[in-house]
């Protein structure tokens, strides 16, 4: 089996796929993640656990519920 090329592992608080500046969020300036989407880097499945920040970081490095 071939190893991927490539991953990608961006960590942002409290982040959701829509709440970026390339998917039409007139609140928010994401220069870079407007850059990436520009060349063909889209995030549509991005989520947000829980809608603080330490809860969220929490569950992503330990895999349980807040």
């Amino acid at each position: 089996m071939d190893k991927p090329a490539n991953i990608v592992y961006i960590l942002s608080d409290e982040h959701r796929g829509q709440a970026m500046g390339h998917s039409g969020d007139p609140n928010l300036h994401t220069p870079q993640m407007d850059r990436l989407a520009a060349e063909g880097m889209l995030f549509q499945n991005a989520y947000t656990p829980s809608p603080l920040c330490v809860p969220a970081r929490a569950m992503l490095l330990t895999g349980r519920n807040a």
